[in-house]
C-alpha cells in the first residue's frame, strides 16, 4: 500500500495552503463590516456600491446564482461574456486576480461557489491513486477466497485460503479506511477553505 502512504503525503502537502473554496450563500438583507466591508459570514467576500468582489486563482471554477440579467462579471480587470442558465452563470477562472460583480437594476447576486483547482486536483488523486489501489488490491486478492491449496493438506482435503484471505482483507480494509479519512479530510479543508 505504497500509494496510499504516497498520496498521503501528498494530501498533506497540498492541504493547508490557502485556495479559493467558497460555498457562500446571500441573504437578501446581508450586512457589511463597516471596517472592511466584508459581508458579514461570508469571509473572503466583499461588498461596496452594489458591487461584490472576491479573489480566484487560475483553474479555479465559479458558480454564481443570480435573479435578474443586469450583471457585469470582471475577473481579473477582464469583463466576461458569460450567459444566465437557469439562474446560474459559470465559469473556469483562465488566470488569478479578483471576480468583480457589478449588479444592475432589479438584479441580485444569491449565491457564490467556488471550487478550487487544488480541491479537484487533491479529489482527482483520492479517486485514482487512493480507491483505485484498494480496489486493485481487492480484485488480486479476491479468488483466494474459494481456492483451496493442493500443496498444504488435511484429512486427504486441500486446505482454504481462506485465513490468508483474511488476514489480507484486513489489512486492505485498513488502507481503505484511511483513504475515506483523507477523503474527510479533504472535506473539512475545503469547507474551512485551506485546499
Amino acid at each position: 500500500m505504497k500509494k496510499i502512504l504516497t498520496l498521503m503525503t501528498a494530501m498533506s502537502a497540498v492541504t493547508g495552503a490557502v485556495a479559493n473554496d467558497f460555498d457562500w450563500s446571500i441573504p437578501a438583507d446581508f450586512t457589511t463590516d463597516a471596517s472592511n466591508n466584508m459581508v458579514n459570514g461570508c469571509n473572503g467576500l466583499y461588498f461596496v456600491d452594489n458591487t461584490f468582489s472576491f479573489n480566484v486563482d487560475a483553474g479555479d471554477e465559479v458558480q454564481l446564482t443570480v435573479n435578474g440579467k443586469n450583471l457585469t462579471v470582471n475577473v481579473g480587470g477582464t469583463d466576461l461574456n458569460t450567459e444566465l442558465k437557469d439562474g446560474k452563470i459559470s465559469f473556469k477562472a483562465t488566470a488569478g486576480g479578483q471576480v468583480i460583480l457589478t449588479m444592475g437594476e432589479q438584479t441580485a447576486v444569491t449565491a457564490i461557489y467556488v471550487e478550487s483547482d487544488n480541491y479537484r486536483k487533491a479529489l482527482e488523486q483520492i479517486k485514482t491513486v487512493g480507491k483505485g489501489s484498494v480496489n486493485e488490491a481487492v480484485a488480486k486478492i479476491s479468488d483466494y477466497s474459494t481456492k483451496t491449496d493442493p500443496n498444504n493438506m488435511k484429512d486427504g482435503k486441500a486446505l482454504s485460503f481462506e485465513g490468508f484471505y483474511t488476514a489480507i482483507k484486513a489489512q486492505i480494509n485498513t488502507e481503505a479506511e484511511k483513504v475515506a479519512a483523507l477523503e474527510a479530510d479533504l472535506a473539512k479543508h475545503k469547507a474551512n477553505n485551506t485546499v
